[in-house]
């Protein structure tokens, strides 16, 4: 491969390898190992095989074209003379001094006004930084035509679940060693220059916002891709001038090979060059380690709670008319992250530990999951009606059924899902009583959504952080378990080993739902928390003008033991004076309001509402919520409200 240099004929090659290594080799030999050997992996560029550009990385997830390559041809042709190798260098380090100097002379400057920049102010920044990325991308294809290699298309994917761009410069491996490098380079090249260019429009105006998008187009952007520890430019720079293909393949592998020896004692000798490799190993695992365990000391509240923190945020911000909270958005991050690199890590460890499934096996493993998913489901349903049995009949009495024992019998149907399912039992036949289970429910939700107003599906009872407000989104939850129950129907003729099978089926089921029993409970305590801050004229009541002039919402049940207790309290706060409080209840509910007021007085005034609007207010009782001017300033448990009178 030495001899190839683009210059000499085939008969030269020949004659210069037989007079170098004494052995005679014949022309078509030669011609035979270029062309058709090494010729169709396009080690040799020729007209036989077609070149294919290998496209895009497989460590980028969910990727896709963005700029066809001909669409950039023309932008690329003028950007090439920039990457000369007699200036590139020269270029990008007199850039990148001058940006430097001037991020050190206004360090304070750019410290004070990021610090204090609010979320709608970062906007402007981040639109101009996301527009800068083409540039850098450009500059990779730019330099990869430059030397005479075939770019491919400018795209978008996700790298450890975050959003990248990338440009197909796949066909630089058959570039020199320093031309890769300035490939790899050439990126954080193209951010250097926009960057001298910010800090000179900075210098000549003296505009804040120029200052600002040196810093991060340039020494921000510039730390984040020199980072040789992920696959950032700085890994490929460091790959090239170490001369390693693949290498974190190649050190994990090195450092797996030093544990062995340290551990079990093994033969192999690791070279300096392995030692190296399994350091290099050892410091990118040691990086994620430390991660974690920093948002675990730190913040463990925020890792604990993440996943009922993220279903807020979907429900209240996404499924919702609500306004985006871009702050909770920020607190969501650093968590979603711990447990992204936490999942990896588990898949990691998982395949590399674990042999391939067979097909029929993972057959099997779908239907166990599905069954376990579909029990989970109606044992949830069942357990959450049984324990709002009372409401969930109110809730059948709007449909106007004639038949009393309906509530009973869709209990009784779930908890016998549930149970079939998760004991394997019959699937064939659980899975179409399901079907036709789930199918009855959704014309009824149906017809009382569109027909009587009926706004709640409540199909989860009790556990109402299940429950939905969303027709569609009920629609659609109810259609994954169609779907569920007829991938179990037509698997079932699977035989699964059974003992240990139903073990795991039913651990599975029943520590599924105990999570969710237990952060329904969490939600439930904390649901009327998110009425602090809002006006008592955007409270989820059909006559706001009967909760105004009042300066304590009393939220309480008739049949509450704690509600009871709480009264004489409330009678309590009323006479203190001057403020005055407002019992509000459930309507339908008058004879139990009658005995407890004939029982314990009631020096305040009461309010009836529907149990639909009651329950957007809170999930528990006794609660207050504390008005000034006309805002819910606080949402107390009584004992908390004591507490702060005295």
């Amino acid at each position: 491969m030495n001899l190839v240099d683009g210059k000499s004929t085939i008969a030269d090659i020949s004659t210069r390898y037989s007079k170098n290594y004494d052995t005679e080799v014949e022309p078509e030999n030669v011609y035979d190992i270029l062309y058709q050997k090494l010729g169709k992996y396009h080690i040799i560029e020729n007209e036989q095989f077609e070149y294919k550009i290998k496209g895009k990385p497989a460590y980028l997830k969910l990727s896709f074209e963005l700029l066809r390559k001909e669409w950039i041809d023309p932008i690329t042709n003028l950007l090439a003379p920039l990457f000369s190798k007699n200036l590139f260098y020269y270029i990008f380090l007199s850039a990148l001094i001058f940006i430097s100097i001037v991020g050190i002379a206004y360090y304070d400057t750019i410290e004070t006004v990021i610090g204090t920049l609010s979320i709608s102010q970062w906007i402007p920044y981040v639109v101009i930084s996301a527009l800068t990325v083409f540039f850098h991308e450009f500059g990779h294809a730019a330099a990869c035509k430059r030397f005479g290699a075939e770019h491919g298309s400018i795209g978008f994917g996700f790298y450890l679940f975050s959003p990248v761009m990338y440009a197909d410069v796949s066909a630089i491996w058959k570039l020199k060693k320093g031309e890769r490098i300035i490939v790899n380079l050439a990126g954080i090249y193209m951010q250097v220059i926009t960057a001298f260019i910010f800090a000179v429009l900075y210098l000549s105006t003296h505009r804040i916002d120029f200052l600002v998008l040196m810093y991060l187009l340039g020494l921000y952007s510039l730390l984040i891709n020199l980072n040789p520890f992920f696959r950032t430019d700085g890994y490929w720079v460091l790959s090239d001038l170490t001369g390693i293909a693949n290498l974190r393949s190649n050190s994990n592998l090195s450092f797996k090979r030093l544990l062995e020896k340290l551990l079990k004692g093994t033969a192999y000798q690791l070279s300096l060059k392995g030692l190296l490799l399994a350091l290099y190993a050892a410091i990118s695992m040691s990086i994620i380690v430390v991660f974690l365990g920093a948002i675990l000391i730190y913040s463990p509240n925020s890792i604990l709670n993440f996943p009922l923190d993220a279903f807020y945020f979907i429900k209240y911000n996404i499924l919702t008319q609500q306004d985006f909270d871009l702050l909770k958005l920020q607190t969501l991050l650093l968590p979603f992250l711990f447990y992204v690199l936490l999942i990896r890590l588990a898949v990691s460890t998982i395949k590399r530990t674990i042999p391939p499934i067979q097909k029929d096996r993972k057959r099997e493993l779908l239907s166990l999951a599905a069954s376990m998913l579909l029990a989970t489901v109606y044992l949830l349903s069942a357990a959450g009606k049984a324990l709002s049995f009372e409401s969930f009949t109110r809730k059948i009495a709007l449909y106007q059924l004639p038949f009393e024992f309906i509530p009973y019998l869709i209990l009784i149907t779930e908890f016998a899902l549930a149970v079939g399912f998760m004991l394997l039992l019959k699937r064939k036949w659980i899975a179409r009583v399901s079907v036709v289970f789930i199918a009855l429910m959704s014309v009824a939700y149906t017809i009382g959504y569109f027909f009587l107003g009926i706004e709640t599906c409540s199909c989860f009872g009790a556990f109402d952080v299940l429950n939905s407000d969303n027709y569609y989104l009920s629609f659609a939850k109810n259609l994954i378990l169609v779907v569920l129950s007829v991938y179990v129907m037509r698997h079932a003729y699977i035989k699964l080993q059974l003992v240990k099978e139903l073990a795991l089926s039913v651990v599975v089921v029943i520590s599924l739902s105990y999570l969710v029993y237990r952060i329904n409970g969490q939600h439930v305590r904390n649901f009327a928390l998110q009425n602090e801050g809002k006006a008592i004229t955007e409270l989820p009541v059909a006559d706001h003008s009967a909760l105004a002039g009042y300066d304590y919402l009393f939220l309480f049940s008739p049949s509450c033991p704690h509600c009871e207790e709480a009264i004489p309290r409330m009678n309590e706060l009323q006479k203190k004076g001057p403020a005055k409080v407002l019992g509000v209840t459930i309507t339908g509910m008058t004879n139990d309001l009658s005995r407890l007021k004939a029982k314990n007085p009631i020096d305040f005034a009461t309010l009836e509402i529907a149990q639909d609007e009651f329950l957007r207010l809170t999930k528990t009782v006794p609660k207050v919520f504390a008005i000034e001017q006309d805002t819910v300033m606080r949402v107390y448990g009584i004992d908390d409200l004591i507490k702060d009178s005295y």
